[in-house]
């Protein structure tokens, strides 16, 4: 029906291509084709090629005039992103991760000025982004995901724009080089810069300080990054996930980590930390997972205070150069 809004399809059995046809819906502003697991109960793989979409994008589907939300996450369509994407100004979210596009994200997505969520993320055959001396309209976007393609170059210049963002990720792809001082700033909830070859070299004065509202912050496994640990980890108290694992760092762990009161998980392994841990970890009483597997901390006792956090469940300490361990009385089975 020309006056059908609103079509959500996601998490059904589909196979087969997306129909041209559907460019004949003219009224349409909701369209959810992907196939994404709910839960165990969903017995169906989602890479699957029985259960899932293939083929390329239809480009009737970028003429839908009213097209506001556009899901085709977790399915096997291939192809390019085709330039007439820039037709379909009316998209607000955009979500093509876990399928299997390539060669280029076109430049005409400049045209999407009301774009608030775009994942392109899990397209392992993507492998180029628009050029560095591209300005987006969508200055309002809120979520960028790019992770898990096969970008590589410098960081994003591009990205620089979007002011807006509360979450990025383009971890798992080949930049290369720094990340720039205002990219430590760029999101308010969520960074991840993991699995990349960036080389920083930090500093207790690297900067700027990221927002104070990030909950999620990942540089891990670059590999080049070296130097200290930023002081500016003291001020992002609303943290619940911190990782500069696999990396070159070196130094004492600094106490600023006690700050971190909602810190929930904490990885610092595969580095080369020294000298003894900070007795301001004891401070964090949310700590679940603690992570200082392969550095080269000074010959110590496992610290007990890390044994009487109240919420630690995973421990590792392995690779180290620890000479004891304590169980506490108070941690024994059997005393309260």
């Amino acid at each position: 029906s020309s006056t059908l809004s609103t079509l959500d399809l996601g998490c059904q059995l589909f196979h087969g291509i997306i129909p041209p046809e559907i460019g004949s819906l003219a009224s349409l502003s909701y369209l959810d084709l992907s196939f994404q697991a709910q839960g165990p109960q969903n017995i169906y793989n989602k890479n699957d090629s029985a259960h899932v979409l293939s083929g390329p994008i239809p480009n009737e589907l970028w003429s839908l005039p009213h097209l506001s939300h556009l899901d085709l996450g977790s399915n096997s369509i291939s192809g390019s992103i085709s330039t007439d994407v820039g037709h379909c100004t009316s998209l607000v979210n955009l979500y093509l991760g876990t399928n299997n596009l390539t060669g280029e994200v076109p430049s005409s997505l400049r045209n999407l000025t009301l774009l608030k969520a775009l994942d392109l993320s899990s397209n392992t055959k993507l492998h180029s982004l628009p050029p560095s001396d591209w300005v987006p309209s969508f200055v309002g976007l809120q979520s960028l995901d790019i992770s898990l393609c096969s970008f590589s170059g410098p960081f994003p210049s591009w990205v620089r724009y979007l002011t807006n963002l509360s979450s990025f990720t383009l971890t798992g792809n080949h930049f290369s080089g720094e990340i720039p001082e205002w990219a430590w700033r760029i999101a308010k909830n969520l960074l991840d810069f993991s699995n990349n070859k960036f080389n920083n070299t930090l500093a207790c004065d690297t900067g700027p300080v990221p927002h104070t509202s990030l909950t999620s912050f990942d540089v891990s496994y670059n590999g080049d990054i070296t130097g200290t640990i930023p002081c500016f980890v003291a001020n992002l108290t609303s943290l619940i996930t911190l990782s500069f694992a696999g990396n070159s760092l070196y130094g004492p762990i600094p106490g600023v980590f006690g700050n971190l009161r909602e810190l929930q998980t904490l990885d610092l392994s595969e580095n080369q930390f020294d000298g003894m841990l900070p007795s301001s970890m004891q401070n964090l009483h949310s700590l679940v997972s603690l992570d200082l597997d392969t550095n080269l901390l000074s010959p110590q006792e496992v610290p007990s205070f890390l044994l009487r956090l109240p919420s630690m469940v995973r421990l590792h300490l392995s690779n180290n150069n620890f000479t004891a361990i304590s169980i506490p009385n108070d941690q024994l089975v059997g005393n309260s």
